[in-house]
């Protein structure tokens, strides 16, 4: 599960460009997310990076409009597995 984790972690460093745009075209930053649900912006730099894979962070991803396909969660594979296999 380790190896997994980690590999969903890289493929979520890959699109950490598009999180962020998606981030900037809803109005919000990481910085902003980070504020909104009291983490550190480390916190939030991690997990768009790849090296956590924090629930609450990827759940404010979400809410904050960032595709489900740029956020590799590993609690929900059925979200991006599929996608990987039409791609």
């Amino acid at each position: 599960a380790t190896k997994e984790r980690a590999e969903l972690g890289s493929k979520r460093c890959f699109y950490s460009m598009r999180i962020h745009e998606a981030l900037r075209r809803n109005g919000r930053s990481a910085a902003v997310v980070a504020y909104e649900i009291g983490v550190s912006r480390e916190a939030v730099s991690a997990t768009i990076l790849g090296k956590n894979h924090s629930a609450r962070v990827l759940d404010a991803l979400r809410g904050a409009g960032v595709p489900e396909k740029y956020l590799f969660d590993p609690r929900y594979p059925e979200r991006w597995a599929e996608k990987e296999t039409a791609a």
